[in-house]
C-alpha cells in the first residue's frame, strides 16, 4: 500500500481498524497490537517486542494480556470478516480442536484470521523459541486446526485493488 497505514484505509467510509474491531465487538477483551488510534475507546493497546518483530512476535504480545481461554485473532486487512464468521470460528474451536482458520475463496488457509484456545498458542510459542521474524504457519503447523469456508469474505486488502473489490462486495 505504499507506506500507507493499513488501518486507517477505508472501505464503505469506516477504516479497517473499525471493520475488525466490529466483527469482535462482543468480546470480553480486545487486545489491539500497533500503535494507539484516536477516538479507539474500550481496547488494550499492545506493541511486538521487537518492534517491526512480525506477526507472531505480535501474537505473542498480545496473548500476554489475555486471560480467556479462547482467542481470535484477525488481521486489520480483512474488512469482510463479519461477527458471523467470528461465532463460526468460535463454535468449531470450541469442539477441542486447537484452532479454527478460515479458508479464502482460492482454498487458502487463514491462520491470522482464526480462534485458537490460547493455552495451544502457549504451547507452540513456548516451542517455536523468540517469536521475532517467525512464520504464523511456522508456529501453528503443529495445531491441530479445522478449517472454516470464508469465500470471498476472507479477502486480504493487501493492494488499491483489494480494497476496491472490498467496497464492491460491501455495497451489494
Amino acid at each position: 500500500m505504499r507506506g500507507k497505514d493499513k488501518a486507517l484505509l477505508t472501505v464503505a467510509g469506516r477504516s479497517l481498524l473499525r471493520w475488525a474491531l466490529e466483527a469482535v465487538r462482543d468480546a470480553q477483551r480486545i487486545v489491539v497490537v500497533g500503535p494507539v488510534r484516536a477516538n479507539i475507546e474500550d481496547v488494550i493497546w499492545v506493541h511486538e517486542d521487537p518492534p517491526g518483530g512480525g506477526p507472531v512476535a505480535g501474537l505473542a504480545a498480545g496473548l500476554d494480556r489475555i486471560e480467556e481461554e479462547l482467542v481470535v485473532i484477525l488481521p486489520v486487512d480483512m474488512p469482510l470478516v463479519d461477527r458471523a464468521l467470528v461465532d463460526a470460528l468460535l463454535a468449531t474451536v470450541a469442539r477441542s480442536v486447537d484452532g479454527a482458520a478460515l479458508v479464502d475463496g482460492e482454498g487458502r488457509s487463514q491462520p491470522l484470521a482464526a480462534a485458537y484456545r490460547a493455552g495451544s498458542l502457549r504451547r507452540a510459542l513456548t516451542g517455536l523459541g523468540p517469536p521475532s521474524g517467525r512464520s504464523v504457519r511456522e508456529l501453528v503447523g503443529d495445531l491441530l486446526i479445522e478449517q472454516v469456508a470464508a469465500g470471498g469474505r476472507a479477502i486480504d486488502c493487501d493492494s488499491p485493488e483489494d480494497l476496491l473489490e472490498a467496497e464492491r462486495l460491501v455495497v451489494h
